[in-house]
């Protein structure tokens, strides 16, 4: 350091700069320092230890909750979200409390979605209904309006690759099931599709749940890419562009009334932009008459 340059974090030692991030110790925190420097960047991506900091550890009284990335918040309207343009993922973003929405691609998605070194993953318990396998993802789908029963005894009717219904004897697939938990997860959610003002009324267009399965170890681009494949098809049988630009907000959940390590699940938002001409009927107010319109 020259005598005439001001001292600054980044000039002290990297062990040093290491030690004042290992305090970082949430996902608020990293997002809000991220995009203050290169290098802080970089240390973000790269030490394990600061990345072990944006998984879920121990959250009494949800010890039986996976170890989660803190991407899927369980806020009450979650922190994470992913901006889907043209019927792609082009960014994630995270909310912060000082800064509101901020860029953490290169954060976020090559993080895996459960912890590397703590627990074991998630296995969602399957339930009676059809399943479909796309290439290493399970989709399992349930009507709308179709409580979710997550643990459950009966013969479950599968499709094989072909599409044709699997003659299988439940006892051969129990033990296919047991093989599979030990080197896939398994993940309940719950895609509902509507509009922001929707969302907040609790009331979407229309919601689906799907059971994906993927290798243990996916990363979040992965698991966020496989929920983007069944928003689509959720949007096509409405009748719905699949090239939209929309928005997928994440949060974790859990089944009231369901038996730990069983009921967790994500939550998903599909929420859907709103042109002007929309906004502006909605917002029209009748009063004796007389058409009252918002100014946005």
């Amino acid at each position: 350091m020259s005598a005439h340059s001001k001292p600054c974090l980044t000039s002290l030692p990297t062990e040093i700069q290491l030690n004042i991030l290992s305090h970082l110790t949430d996902m608020n925190s990293q997002t809000s320092i991220y995009g203050t420097c290169t290098l802080w960047r970089q240390m973000l991506n790269r030490y394990i230890m600061l990345r072990a900091a944006r998984y879920y550890r121990g959250r009494a009284p949800y010890i039986y909750f996976p170890v989660v990335h803190r991407f899927f918040d369980i806020s009450p309207r979650g922190n994470g979200r992913c901006q889907v343009k043209g019927g792609e993922i082009v960014g994630y973003q995270y909310r912060t409390d000082a800064f509101g929405y901020m860029d953490v691609s290169d954060m976020v998605k090559n993080d895996m979605m459960f912890s590397p070194v703590c627990g074991s993953g998630w296995w969602a318990p399957s339930r009676q209904g059809t399943t479909v396998i796309r290439r290493f993802t399970q989709f399992q789908s349930v009507k709308p309006g179709d409580e979710v029963e997550i643990n459950h005894s009966g013969n479950t009717e599968e499709l094989d690759a072909e599409g044709e219904l699997s003659t299988t004897p439940s006892n051969a697939l129990a033990a296919v099931d047991i093989e599979t938990r030990n080197t896939m997860d398994a993940v309940w959610f719950h895609i509902q599709i509507g509009y922001d003002f929707q969302r907040d009324k609790g009331d979407p267009i229309s919601s689906v749940w799907e059971r994906i399965l993927l290798p243990k170890g996916s990363t979040i681009e992965t698991w966020t890419n496989a929920v983007l494949e069944a928003a689509k098809s959720s949007l096509r049988q409405k009748g719905k562009p699949i090239a939209l630009d929309f928005y997928l907000e994440f949060r974790e959940a859990f089944v009231s009334g369901s038996k730990p390590a069983q009921g967790w699940y994500v939550e998903v938002w599909v929420i859907l932009s709103e042109n002007l001409e929309e906004r502006l009927a909605r917002l029209q107010l009748r009063d004796n008459g007389i058409v009252l319109v918002a100014v946005l």
